[in-house]
């Protein structure tokens, strides 16, 4: 069974040097280091990874991944991991709505389960909901069924609760399993990674989160930040900060949907 799994990861990263990793920009490279750090997938395939542009790309309705949007939009996504939070989320929230801008929650389904109220609160507030596993698995410890049955279970639980389907899903810790890609397609999903990782996760203090990422500010950029999973006292504090100098960069914060469609 691991002997498969190795298998099948091997042909996935073999489709990734094929080309079939998909940015919304209109970009003809990308390299491989960039999509090993972001993907956590340690193996070399090649040292370039070619890219589709955009015309490519809208042929193919699911089973994407993104780690960037168009650059031809003046657009940023803020996107937040491990909630939902019932102290930290309704903060981000109160923030969000004080700067009129909307953002993507990747949820877990274990919190979504204990706080469906914030769920809905998120939907509310016109903020996008999306799938990071039933459990948070660290993917090379369990097997391929249980990463599947952790996709499509968080899907079936978040749509029941937010009455939405579910388009993007992120893999916890960043590390890409080909069970994962499968369940994806199956069940009409893009994965999405990101582009700026200021390692709020760290907590340190919320002006260097900020810094960080006003320091990779651009327009197609998505931000990796946290509402749950520990103390992040610190990245409620920077979000201003970040708003504030994605705003004096000309950007406009907005939903993964609204970023990639």
């Amino acid at each position: 069974m691991l002997k498969r799994r190795c298998i099948m990861n091997l042909i996935f990263l073999y489709i990734l040097a094929a080309g079939m990793v998909y940015t919304a920009a209109n970009m003809n490279f990308t390299t491989l280091d960039e999509a090993v750090t972001i993907m956590a997938v340690p193996v070399e395939v090649q040292s370039i990874i070619p890219v589709p542009d955009s015309k490519t790309e809208t042929q193919v309705m699911a089973g994407r991944i993104f780690w960037i949007g168009s650059e031809r939009k003046d657009q940023i996504a803020l996107t937040f991991d491990d909630g939902p939070n019932p102290e930290y989320t309704p903060q981000i929230l109160a923030v969000l709505d004080k700067y009129h801008v909307r953002a993507t929650f990747f949820m877990v389904g274990e919190m979504a389960q204990q706080y469906p109220k914030v769920v809905r609160m998120v939907i509310e507030q016109g903020h996008e909901v999306a799938n990071h596993t039933m459990n948070h698995p660290e993917a090379p410890k369990v097997d391929s069924q249980r990463l599947r049955q952790e996709v499509l279970g968080e899907a079936q639980l978040l749509e029941q609760i937010s009455g939405k389907k579910i388009h993007y899903f992120r893999p916890p810790y960043g590390y890409f399993d080909a069970a994962y890609f499968q369940a994806c397609r199956d069940n009409n999903m893009d994965v999405v990674l990101w582009s700026i990782v200021p390692k709020d996760w760290e907590q340190p203090p919320a002006e260097i989160i900020a810094r960080r990422v006003a320091a990779e500010i651009r327009p197609g950029a998505i931000v990796l930040l946290h509402d749950g999973g520990g103390d992040r006292r610190q990245t409620v504090k920077a979000l201003p900060l970040i708003i504030e100098a994605i705003h004096a960069k000309g950007l406009q914060a907005v939903t993964l949907s609204q970023l990639l469609e």
